[in-house]
């Protein structure tokens, strides 16, 4: 997935309009939110002197990254033992 991303960033950068077409109809692309291949599709029509970033796609990058990494830190303890011993009553 962060490549697609990846790829897609710099195709935006380089407004290469056909190369942004090939990866967003392209095959892992279903997994892309609408608002990111129309951010794409629009960003790569400018002409290549426009400032504009792809916020949504940077953004989007950015929250898959944590959720890889958030991913790679859970470990599978299995079941959990918890300490229930009897409480002594006094009366």
């Amino acid at each position: 997935m962060l490549r697609l991303l990846d790829a897609l960033a710099d195709a935006i950068a380089a407004r290469d309009l056909a190369h942004v077409w090939a990866i967003v109809n392209g095959p892992g692309s279903t997994a892309l939110p609408q608002r990111i291949r129309e951010e794409a599709l629009s960003l790569a029509a400018l002409p290549p002197d426009s400032l504009r970033a792809p916020i949504a796609l940077l953004a989007f990058r950015h929250q898959t990254c944590q959720l890889l990494l958030d991913e790679a830190h859970i470990e599978d303890p299995g079941q959990l033992e918890l300490p229930l011993a009897t409480a002594a009553t006094t009366a």
